[in-house]
């Protein structure tokens, strides 16, 4: 059985919209050259995102995510532009999985 991967997206909520906050390095919505962070998902695969149209983020990763080799198509929003971008689901270029966040601890001054 395939794992099912995405295009290296990292979306955030923002209330009504869905915002692209980091593309991975390396990823194929990267190497398209089409997504840039600060763009707003307005639809996958033709479904309406975002908490207006019913869909929460939650909602929305699972129709993002899917079988390596497959398509899945974004509509984004920039300015007062739209695009439709097609993008191939592959896994992230490394297989270790990367920490959600990092802690430093500074020492306290002497």
């Amino acid at each position: 059985m395939s794992r099912r991967c995405g295009v290296g997206l990292a979306l955030r909520d923002r209330g009504e919209l869905l915002e692209v906050e980091g593309v991975l390095p390396g990823s194929p919505a990267q190497l398209s050259n089409k997504v840039q962070k600060g763009d707003i998902v307005v639809a996958v695969n033709d479904i309406l995102c975002g908490a207006r149209h019913g869909l929460s983020l939650e909602q929305v990763k699972p129709l993002i995510l899917g079988n390596p080799g497959t398509t899945v198509r974004l509509k984004l929003s920039r300015g007062d532009r739209e695009e439709e971008v097609s993008l191939t689901r592959c896994p992230p270029p490394s297989t270790t999985p990367a920490p959600s966040f990092t802690v430093h601890r500074i020492p306290p001054k002497p």
